[in-house]
């Protein structure tokens, strides 16, 4: 398997426990195509962006916590982050 599949990998899990730490349940989420956007989302941003990335999301965000709305906004994410962290 090669690395970034297996950072997708890692990503995702993290995603998935970070979901469960919150809601005390899994989340409702395909993992065969779910693993293509973490893949994808690793390969842009790298994996410890990404992470602190879903750390952030289950921060400001109070409900939900889509992995689809997170796949698709990770760089959004980001530069609130470290806008914030810059203030």
């Amino acid at each position: 398997m090669s690395d970034l599949i297996q950072q997708g990998h890692t990503l995702l899990n993290y995603y998935i426990a970070s979901y469960q730490k919150a809601y005390n349940a899994r989340p409702m989420i395909n993992k065969n195509t779910a693993k293509w956007s973490a893949r994808d989302v690793v390969d842009s941003f790298g994996l410890d962006e990404c992470k602190k990335a879903v750390d952030w999301y289950f921060t400001v965000k109070d409900s939900g916590h889509d992995w689809n709305w997170y796949s698709n906004n990770v760089e959004r994410l980001i530069i609130a982050r470290k806008t914030k962290e810059q203030d």
